[in-house]
């Protein structure tokens, strides 16, 4: 944790300069309404060792979808995960075919406009080609937080730096005029609904009008900062931007379990934290701890905990670095505290439409059990 905490501190003063120069801070970005979407699919191949010896090696078609929405009464979020796999494990005659789904939902209403108190509701189900059913479950609760997409003024800002470099504007933009900005650059998808095809020719002027108003470009950006604006929207990748956090409590219930003739569990307690840190204007930080405990006579002493932290830094507008730490401790009836540990570093390496190539390294441990590595690479395309 503290090599975690000094390698995020280590990036954040590092990105400081970068981001003083700016008018704006990205908390200065708010909207009535945050919304992400995307769709992703992924292929990968993953090849793991224990100390000399093969432990397995797969193949692995993927597709992630992802939407989030905020609003000032009410927000839902949706995850969704569906892959398919050929495996070979040590010592294996043959390739294994395997499918698995899992979906994640919330749903949250704000007890009061533009507070951040609300009631929440959860749904989760499980798949996988060795059930004899989806295992589902339910958790309502109550929570209180918020969280603000700031991508588009990410966005903004790469955009502004780019226009500098061309000499396109004489200096950056007073933080409303790119907070402004920023605003428009989140209206893609109104232009291409109101617009159709010719969409980008009307967004690209309605950012030109900011910028000339703001007074850095009074008499235009020019064909050379459109292309500018239209290089860095189109064929850059700037990360998701999020500040802010939420906390909840709840009750979760087992609905159906994965194998029939096993009874659902306990009705426990669930109590979730997670927060978003951007660090400068090319990094971001993100951390969630789950926690849940059934209520028997064993209270607080049965459990299962899992704390999940990632960050994120763009090491250049096509090549993104990912720190991931999941730490997991669980205990259960008639077992032994048991803990485990994975801790992954990923390049990503946006290669031209849509596309990306991924690199990464990921070293596993369970308690009283081998270190386990492994390799991947995959290529990863984004649908929405």
């Amino acid at each position: 944790m503290a090599l975690r905490l000094s390698a995020v501190l280590f990036c954040g003063l590092m990105l400081s300069s970068r981001a003083f120069a700016q008018n704006a801070s990205i908390r200065d970005y708010t909207v009535p309404v945050s919304t992400v979407q995307n769709l992703r699919a992924d292929f990968n191949f993953n090849y793991a060792a224990s100390g000399s010896d093969l432990t397995g090696r797969n193949g692995r078609l993927g597709f992630t979808y992802k939407r989030f929405k905020d609003s000032l009464s009410f927000a839902y979020s949706i995850d969704a995960i569906g892959s398919g796999a050929l495996n070979r494990d040590a010592g294996a005659a043959r390739d294994t075919a395997q499918y698995a789904t899992n979906l994640a939902t919330r749903v949250k209403k704000y007890f009061l406009w533009g507070t951040a108190v609300f009631g929440f509701g959860d749904v989760n189900l499980d798949y996988d080609k060795r059930f004899d059913r989806p295992a589902t479950a339910v958790t309502v609760g109550l929570g209180n937080g918020r969280f603000i997409d700031a991508t588009s003024l990410a966005r903004a800002v790469r955009v502004e730096e780019f226009l500098l470099r061309e000499k396109a504007i004489s200096d950056h933009l007073p933080k409303d005029d790119l907070i402004e900005l920023g605003h428009i650059i989140g209206k893609e998808r109104e232009y291409k609904e109101r617009y159709g095809s010719t969409y980008r020719k009307w967004w690209f002027e309605a950012m030109e009008r900011v910028i000339r108003a703001s007074g850095v470009a009074p008499r235009g950006i020019g064909a050379g900062g459109i292309l500018r604006i239209n290089e860095v929207l189109f064929q850059q990748r700037v990360n998701d931007r999020f500040y802010g956090g939420e906390f909840s409590l709840g009750v979760n219930f087992q609905m159906t379990t994965a194998y029939r003739g096993i009874s659902r569990r306990d009705p426990a307690a669930a109590l979730g934290y997670c927060y978003a840190v951007p660090l400068g204007w090319r990094s971001q930080f993100d951390q969630r701890l789950e926690v849940s405990s059934p209520f028997t006579g064993r209270f607080g002493r049965l459990y299962s905990a899992r704390l999940t932290s990632d960050f994120v830094y763009e090491v250049s507008n096509r090549v993104d670095f990912t720190v991931r730490d999941i730490l997991r401790a669980e205990r259960s009836q008639g077992q032994r505290r048991q803990m485990g540990n994975s801790f992954g570093t990923f390049f990503s390496f946006f290669v031209e439409n849509k596309t990306n190539f991924i690199v990464g390294v990921q070293i596993d441990k369970v308690q009283r059990e081998a270190w386990t590595r492994s390799f991947t690479m995959s290529l990863n395309y984004r649908l929405l």
